[in-house]
């Protein structure tokens, strides 16, 4: 019950995200992106429900990095200001 609750509030959330900023995609990382699977049809309906139809066929995918974003781009910077060069 509760993560369906979390998982139509997030739909929501990625509905209104959706309306604002039209993405081709909608990327999921963190601790949201570890869940997704078990989350997806509940995301699903709730944002076919909530989302107006221009935006409904914007697929939601889960990070590549998952959760090491973070620490891959402190890494990248920290590399970058070292060297002197550009963080890629």
């Amino acid at each position: 019950q509760v993560v369906n609750a979390q998982a139509r509030w997030l739909a929501i959330g990625l509905a209104n995200l959706a309306h604002i900023y039209a993405p081709e995609i909608l990327i999921l990382g963190g601790g949201v992106a570890a869940g997704l699977e078990q989350m997806r049809p509940v995301i699903a309906a709730e944002y076919a429900r909530r989302a107006m139809s221009p935006y409904r066929d914007i697929p939601f995918v889960r990070a590549a990095l998952l959760d090491n974003a973070g620490l891959i781009g402190a890494a990248a910077l920290g590399r970058a200001q070292a060297t002197g060069g550009i963080a890629r």
